[in-house]
């Protein structure tokens, strides 16, 4: 599931607060028995899922929270979570957020909404950098939380 050796590109970027407990979640599922489970999925389907993917390929996570705004009865859409897990042989095999896609063309994760426009700049961004996107989720913070 995670390759022995995974390279974090950016580690230290603001956005890793949000991504390390997810790598933590990761590791302890790829070391516990058959009977752990996290949020409904055990280490065999997490393995099968990654063992289908086409080899090599990235998987993409954004997450928007929606902050009041002033001035917009709407908000302010803020980026909590962007994630790039790229997947080898069914491994993960390195992990970056959004603000190393930067180095190709991205703006700046401050300044990415949840639009179309943005989300396909981001698929663009990971397809350079990595592999080409076999799976992307882009949702709101609410919807990230209940699942």
């Amino acid at each position: 599931m995670i390759a022995e050796e995974v390279v974090v590109v950016d580690g230290d970027a603001p956005l890793w607060r949000a991504a390390r407990p997810l790598l933590d979640a990761a590791l302890r599922l790829d070391q516990q028995d058959e009977g752990y489970t996290w949020h409904g999925w055990t280490r065999r389907q997490i393995e099968a899922f990654l063992a289908d993917l086409p080899s090599p390929c990235s998987l993409v996570l954004g997450v928007w929270l929606t902050e009041p705004a002033e001035g917009t009865p709407f908000g302010r859409e803020r980026l909590t979570l962007g994630l790039v897990c790229e997947v080898v042989a069914g491994e993960v095999c390195s992990l970056r957020t959004f603000e190393a896609l930067r180095a190709n063309g991205l703006k700046p994760p401050a300044e990415l909404e949840p639009g179309y426009e943005d989300g396909l700049a981001i698929l663009r961004a990971v397809r350079k950098q990595t592999a080409p996107v076999a799976w992307a989720l882009f949702t709101d913070n609410e919807t990230w939380n209940a699942w």
